[in-house]
């Protein structure tokens, strides 16, 4: 699992030790990912919306925000955002 923080515009990747002690490669988003997500917590900050989960997929490379408890936001590799 990894996991990503939002503290003061910075973004920090938090990498795990495997079982034999050796660290997992970091996972780290694309810079239209990262300009996405900036833009998306920005406006959600502006509305006085608390910003609950950020997560970026293993698998998919997506990552994932949860917005208050009904706003699901989805940012592509590309950069291009998906609003549930």
């Amino acid at each position: 699992m990894r996991l990503f923080c939002l503290s003061r515009h910075r973004f920090l990747t938090l990498g795990y030790r495997k079982e034999d002690n050796s660290i997992e490669e970091k996972l780290e988003p694309t810079p239209k990912q990262l300009q996405a997500l900036y833009r998306r917590c920005v406006a959600v900050s502006n509305l006085m919306q608390p910003i609950n989960v950020v997560r970026m997929d293993e698998r998919s490379k997506r990552i994932f925000v949860l917005i208050g408890d009904t706003i699901e936001v989805e940012i592509f590799p590309n950069g291009e955002v998906f609003v549930k």
